[in-house]
């Protein structure tokens, strides 16, 4: 076991140090004349956010302090019994197999089930248990009772016994206005981030290549038109009786690299072709067809713009953890996105690399290691990264409809490849013992702090050099938890 451990821990260190994207002469993964081009922007924008009308209050999420409960026996009875709404001491004597956590944080959020219907959705913290109301499955009913939030789970083939899962509401819900350092951190945000604009296009899609089927019925008429024209009479996928011959897979390795060359030198130069490409392009865009290789035709041959306004109707997922594919199409995103001055892509699209936002069918711990955050770039931008980073770190109730939100464990591996690093620690350590701060977004920012010094020596390797350092960060974590409220503090030093 000991030598296995080894071996993971020697394997994560080296893909960690791998080079995940190109790395221009500047050391950033942009190249020198974009960063100039957009340092100009992040100028103009810094300017701009001082004269930037900010919301009067930002407030925090709506939050509780309560209990949870999960029951699978008697469970139709105690629901009956919630409506007379007991106190949790008279619940839990009633029903004594009850399983329960004591003292949480609850919070409330607003959003929509698939269907559209807006839900409240409930989930405590630390402990992570999760209800939604109202809720439409099969089998399942919801609701709110004095102080009680819960599901009941009917009976069904699946399942042979009911079950009652609940929230008992101890202190009520509340939502505080957010000090002025940390309202100021949100307004940065919503300055900098566009928040009427996506990454992707409203009707994109994930992605699908008609090259393969020219000529096949239903295929878009221009997309297919354009396809039929470039296609070599040799195409190995069109010939059905070609698969049983000897050569076949490297002939269909071959061939996209043989059209390609075959229309540079022979067909770009002709109006048919650029008639034909033109449409093509048109008719994706109009229709919303995902497609990676008339991306490259149309930025190659009709202009940058054109391209991504392609890449933007294809979206990307990872076939599995080690899928580069999702971040190299966002990067690809932003670099188009800075080379065309689309500022509102191209910081939504670089932030989705550092917060790893993408969507994969699998993602392994091990994988993730080797995902840069790319924080450097931000900073040579000229950014204020402390407001940008933590501003998209805390949540609010009431931020514009398009706000961007970070997720913590990404952030805090960012800020601790920060220049700024130790001033942001210090940053957050007071974040987090601010009385005037709610509890939410102070556990939040403990989550921050717990990152920073798990990044300090990622993989478990602590730099040359780093060590004292390392040592003091470590130890200061368990008193920077008991600046929390005490309820929180003690939930976290259990586990």
């Amino acid at each position: 076991m000991k030598y296995a451990a080894l071996i993971l821990l020697l394997f994560i260190t080296s893909i960690s140090s791998a080079q995940e994207f190109k790395i221009f002469e500047n050391g950033l993964i942009y190249s020198p004349q974009t960063m100039q081009r957009l340092a100009l922007i992040v100028d103009s924008l810094n300017l701009k956010f001082k004269t930037c009308e900010p919301a009067s209050v930002y407030y925090s999420k709506n939050q509780a302090r309560g209990h949870h409960i999960w029951l699978d026996s008697m469970a139709e009875d105690a629901r009956e019994f919630i409506q007379n709404n007991p106190d949790f001491q008279s619940f839990v004597k009633k029903y004594p197999f009850t399983e329960f956590t004591e003292d949480l944080l609850i919070v409330q959020h607003k959003t929509n089930d698939e269907s559209g219907q807006g839900i409240h959705k409930y989930i405590s913290y630390p402990k992570d248990h999760k209800i939604s109301v109202p809720y439409t499955e099969r089998h399942m009913t919801s609701g709110q009772t004095g102080n009680w939030v819960y599901l009941f789970y009917d009976m069904s083939e699946y399942k042979k016994a009911s079950v009652l899962e609940a929230f008992f509401i101890e202190i009520p819900f509340h939502a505080k206005p957010l000090p002025p350092q940390y309202s100021r951190m949100i307004h940065y945000v919503d300055c900098m981030v566009d928040t009427t604009n996506a990454v992707f296009s409203p009707n994109a899609s994930f992605e699908k290549n008609w090259y393969n089927y020219a000529g096949s019925p239903g295929n878009p008429k221009a997309v297919d038109a354009f396809y039929q024209y470039i296609d070599l009479p040799d195409n190995p996928l069109r010939d059905s009786t070609a698969q049983q011959r000897a050569g076949y897979y490297q002939a269909v390795t071959d061939y996209p690299g043989r059209r390609a060359q075959h229309l540079q030198d022979t067909l770009a130069g002709t109006a048919k072709f650029g008639e034909l490409l033109t449409a093509a392009v048109n008719e994706a865009i109009t229709n919303g067809i995902a497609d990676a290789e008339l991306e490259t035709w149309a930025g190659r041959y009709i202009s940058p713009e054109m391209e991504l306004k392609m890449k933007r109707l294809r979206r990307v997922s990872g076939s599995c953890s080690q899928d580069p594919a999702p971040r190299e199409h966002a990067l690809a995103i932003a670099q188009l996105a800075a080379e065309t001055a689309a500022w509102e892509i191209f910081l939504r699209a670089h932030l989705n690399i550092l917060n790893d936002y993408f969507s994969r069918n699998s993602d392994a711990s091990y994988a993730q290691y080797k995902r840069g955050t790319y924080i450097q770039e931000l900073e040579e931008l000229g950014f204020d990264v402390p407001a940008l980073l933590l501003g998209i770190s805390l949540r609010a109730e009431n931020t514009a409809g398009g706000h961007y939100y970070g997720q913590t464990d990404r952030i805090g591996r960012a800020l601790a490849e920060s220049r700024n690093r130790d001033s942001m620690s210090e940053q957050i350590s007071k974040a987090i013992a601010d009385p005037n701060l709610d509890d939410f977004n102070r556990l939040l920012f403990w989550n921050l702090y717990q990152n920073m010094a798990h990044w300090q020596a990622p993989a478990g390797k602590i730099p040359e050099g780093k060590k004292a350092q390392f040592e003091q960060t470590k130890s200061a974590i368990s008193g920077i938890r008991q600046t929390l409220p005490d309820y929180l503090a003690k939930k976290l030093e259990k586990g």
